[in-house]
């Protein structure tokens, strides 16, 4: 995950809800080409498609890279550097004919041993850590790859220049799809045959429609692909603006004064930018999860009952009404993923049951319970509004709590290390199956945050995953999911409605489930302005 249905995009202006931009009078809005168009994130760690962890690198990679497939707005898998393939009938044998007319940025051409290059690099280099290893384990070999005991796949064979073919030791209802995933986006053999790839983390070459220009602390330059195989884009460059270390607002005083061309608000800055004339904004329902995270494998961490007092002692409910930007979440699916019901599945608030589950372990009161740390990502001094209310539900039960704010590198460190204790963090799914949020709980699980070791976890999705048959696969992805919720390796907060606050004159920019990390910014344009900036 990044972390079926088609989600409308509503057009929001100063007074309320508006018209969507194509219900407009569009007679005079014909595209144009040229301009920079300026947006504002966190730096990204690295524009590697293997080593991709988060939606900060995501949106980058999707510009420069491409995939052997992609998704459209209703979640079809459609053409990209395939143009054609065919499945065969048990499901085992997938055969992909690429596009003649690629060439990467660097001007040489793109065929099947990229392909070959690409696949058997993201199991060697990622490994069973990779966010891909899961979507990769089917295929013949894979696991023999990644634990360093052959060097190419099995079932990954070139045919010709222009045709690759995987066989998959058992079939796999999500494979397609899964190749969608920018972990898996194709890179040049001839560029990083023989090299560790950290160069090329910092000045990649790709296929897609916009191309590595400039990088240094403040931003990241793509320029146009003139060449690009579907038409040339029509900006002639992206800029990525980074957040500066002491920039709270996320960025909305530089879009309000016009330093900024498009943002993702926060439930702080939503309100002003609302009032704002010259500012129009996008919702859309993501395919998101919010949540508390729980280190299941540190004490006391590791008793299931301190988890599920934790989870009885959050409030919710409070936190969606403090945001019209927060949707509640009945379990850990959000709407729109295969096998979502509304029917309540979390453990509910209850801060008196809280309170007797630990005076049932002999902690009454939380006394003798070890002050646990929680980790916050966070640009700011102060903890922000969900932070502050967890800490404030878990100390009225007992619970001594320390707040350890953090960059998100530093997150990162902690994860990987297993030295977290709890902490905050979200999910966006990289596909619509269920398995993009439960999988984290498996036995294959990339990305091992809750450090959740439970045999009948691993039982539950292991038959949800083999299953095809769309009713009995979300019926059992149901039951691991509540089976998850009782073991509380974490505390599913809220759903989150996505924004994206463009000012007037920005056209293009259509946000789907998967967030701004999938944006295609080959669609945007923008209306000339007098401004050189």
């Amino acid at each position: 995950m990044r972390p079926l249905l088609m989600l409308a995009l509503l057009l929001v202006t100063a007074g309320g809800c508006g018209a969507p931009p194509e219900a407009r009078d569009t007679s005079v809005l014909t595209p144009v080409s040229g301009g920079t168009l300026r947006l504002i994130q966190e730096a990204p760690a690295g524009l590697d498609p293997v080593h991709s962890e988060s939606v900060y690198e995501s949106l980058p990679i999707n510009q420069i890279f491409d995939t052997l497939v992609s998704t459209d707005a209703a979640l079809n898998v459609v053409p990209a550097l395939a143009d054609t393939w065919k499945i065969s009938r048990d499901g085992l044998e997938y055969e992909f004919h690429l596009r003649r007319d690629v060439r990467f940025h660097d001007g040489e051409s793109f065929d099947a041993d990229d392909v070959l290059f690409t696949f058997n690099r993201v199991l060697r280099d990622g490994g069973t850590d990779s966010l891909a290893y899961p979507s990769l384990l089917p295929i013949r070999g894979a696991e023999a790859v990644a634990n360093g005991a052959a060097d190419q796949l099995q079932g990954l064979v070139k045919l010709d220049d222009a045709t690759v073919r995987f066989t998959l030791s058992k079939a796999n209802p999500l494979f397609l799809e899964q190749l969608a995933m920018d972990n898996l986006a194709i890179v040049p053999q001839h560029l990083l045959d023989g090299r560790d790839g950290s160069e090329f983390s910092r000045a990649p070459v790709g296929t897609g429609p916009f191309a590595f220009a400039d990088w240094d602390d403040s931003s990241l330059v793509l320029r146009r692909n003139a060449a690009y195989f579907r038409g040339p884009a029509y900006l002639d460059e992206v800029k990525i603006n980074f957040y500066a270390d002491d920039e709270d607002d996320y960025g909305k005083t530089r879009f309000l004064r016009g330093e900024i061309d498009a943002l993702e608000p926060t439930s702080t800055t939503i309100a002003a930018l609302t009032d704002w004339p010259d500012v129009e904004l996008y919702r859309f329902q993501e395919l998101s999860l919010s949540f508390l995270g729980i280190n299941s494998s540190r004490p006391p961490l590791d008793q299931v009952w301190l988890r599920r007092a934790i989870a009885h002692a959050i409030d919710r409910d409070k936190m969606v009404r403090a945001s019209p930007l927060r949707v509640h979440a009945p379990g850990i699916l959000p709407p729109g993923i295969a096998g979502f019901t509304p029917q309540v599945k979390r453990l509910d608030y209850s801060p008196d049951k809280a309170r007797s589950i630990l005076a049932e372990a002999g902690h009454a009161g939380g006394k003798g319970v070890p002050a646990i740390k929680i980790y916050e990502p966070s640009f700011g001094s102060e903890p922000d509004a969900v932070a502050k209310q967890v800490l404030d539900d878990l100390a009225a039960v007992g619970l001594t709590i320390e707040l350890v704010q953090v960059t998100w590198s530093e997150l990162g460190e902690h994860l990987d290390a297993g030295t977290h204790e709890l902490f905050f963090l979200a999910w966006i799914a990289d596909m619509s199956d269920p398995d993009s949020f439960l999988s984290g709980f498996g036995e294959h699980s990339a990305g091992d945050y809750f450090r959740f070791d439970d045999e009948r976890a691993v039982e539950l999705l292991r038959a949800a995953a083999a299953e095809f048959e769309p009713g009995e696969r979300g019926r059992l992805y149901r039951e691991a999911e509540l089976y998850i919720l009782e073991q509380a390796p974490f505390v599913p907060l809220y759903h989150t409605r996505g924004i994206l606050a463009t000012h007037r004159g920005v056209h293009g920019m259509t946000p789907g489930p998967f967030g701004v990390g999938r944006l295609e910014l080959e669609d945007a344009w923008i209306e000339p302005r007098d401004d050189a900036s």
